[in-house]
C-alpha cells in the first residue's frame, strides 16, 4: 500500500489501487486521490503537490504533465495540472477551519474551460467527478470575483496629460489606497480571529 502526502495540507494518506477519493485525517478534507500502482508513482504525486503547496506551479506542473505523458488517462494528474495553471493553493479558513482555495494566478479563462480541468471529469469515475466539479465551481468564484475587482492602472507618459487629468488621477490613486487599506484591514482581522 502506497502513502500519498494530503494536496491539502501535507498529512500521510495510505492508498490501496481501488481508492479515487477519501478524508484527510489531519485536517478533514474530502479529496480526490490518485490512482497509484507503485511507490514511484506515488512519490511523484507527492513532488508535484510539494511543489503546489509551496506555490512553486511550474514546477509542480512540470512533475503532473509528466505523470500524465505516462497516463493520459489519470483524472487526478490533469486535474493537478489545472489547479497549477490557476495557482490553487489550499488555505485553512479561520471561522470553519475547512481547506479553501486561493488563486494565485489570474486567469482571463474560467477552469470550466480548462482542457485539463474537461480531461479530468472524462477520466474521472463518478465520486471524482462530483467533487472536481464542487471545487471548481469554488475556484470559478474566486477567479469571477478577482476579475471584476477594478484596479486602475495610469500610464502617463504626457505632460499635458498629466495636467488636463490632475484630479481624476488623484481620485482613482485615492481609491486603489483604500482598497489596499481595506485588504489589510481584512487580513489583519482574519489573523486576529485566528488567533482567538
Amino acid at each position: 500500500m502506497a502513502i500519498i502526502k494530503c494536496k491539502m495540507c501535507g498529512g500521510d494518506i495510505e492508498l490501496n489501487e481501488e481508492k479515487t477519493f477519501g478524508t484527510c485525517e489531519y485536517c478533514g478534507s474530502v479529496m480526490t486521490l490518485p490512482k497509484v500502482s507503485d511507490d514511484q508513482r506515488a512519490a511523484r504525486f507527492n513532488r508535484g503537490n510539494h511543489f503546489r503547496r509551496i506555490g512553486e506551479f511550474d514546477k509542480a506542473l512540470a512533475v503532473y504533465e509528466k505523470i500524465v505523458s505516462e497516463n493520459e488517462q489519470d483524472a487526478e494528474a490533469h486535474w493537478c495540472c489545472a489547479l497549477c495553471r490557476f495557482g490553487i493553493e489550499y488555505v485553512e479558513d479561520p471561522l470553519s477551519h475547512r481547506r479553501v482555495p486561493t488563486v494565485h494566478r489570474a486567469q482571463f479563462t474560467s477552469i470550466f474551460d480548462d482542457d485539463n480541468y474537461k480531461l479530468a471529469l472524462k477520466n474521472a469515475d463518478s465520486y471524482q467527478r462530483i467533487i472536481y466539479e464542487e471545487e471548481a465551481k469554488a475556484i470559478n468564484e474566486i477567479v469571477k470575483t478577482i476579475s471584476t475587482v477594478n484596479i486602475p492602472f495610469l500610464i502617463i507618459n504626457h505632460q499635458s496629460f498629466l495636467q488636463k487629468n490632475i484630479f481624476l488621477i488623484i481620485a482613482r490613486l485615492e481609491m486603489f489606497m483604500l482598497l489596499i487599506v481595506r485588504a489589510v484591514t481584512v487580513k489583519n482581522f482574519l489573523r486576529h480571529i485566528a488567533k482567538n
